[in-house]
Order: structure tokens, then sequence, then C-alpha cells
């Protein structure tokens, strides 16, 4: 997924984590039996002063954001299919 992202949208949208999370997720569980990788998308508004906390009322997302999501996920299906070749 690291190298999708550098040649999808550039080396500079790539930016690893500073350190692990333990968030709620058991995703974990499904990495011990499949290969695959998690990644968070930036949904920030282009407005900082409209910046509120995840799950928050106030939240507002970039909604630009979600087509480059849904490009990721495409383009990382399609690498992974083209593996074999």
């Amino acid at each position: 997924a690291r190298q999708t992202v550098k040649k999808t949208f550039g080396e500079q949208a790539y930016i690893p984590m500073r350190s692990t999370m333990m968030g709620a997720e058991d995703f974990s569980y499904l990495l011990e039996r499949w290969p695959g990788a998690m990644f968070f998308l930036g949904v920030k508004p282009n407005d900082p002063s409209l910046a509120a906390p995840c799950h928050s009322n106030r939240m507002i997302l970039n909604e630009d954001a979600m087509a480059e999501g849904i490009a990721l996920h495409a383009q990382i299906a399609i690498d992974y299919l083209n593996q074999g070749d």
C-alpha cells in the first residue's frame, strides 16, 4: 500500500505514523490470516478553524478526500491483482 500511495498521489502523500496506536480495531486478527494494510485518510477541512475531533457532532469532512480514498482503494486492488503479471 505504501508504494501505491506514493505512485498515486506522490511521495509527500505517504506519512508514516510516529508510533503505534492502540485503537479499538480487531484488524490485527485479520492480518494474522491474510496480508493487508491499514491506513488513515486525512479528511480535515481546508479551514483548520473548522476542524473538530472525529466522532464529534461538529465534525466537517473535506469531501474531496473521499474521492482520493476511493481511488486509493481501487488502485491498491488493481496493483494486487496485477502482481502475477
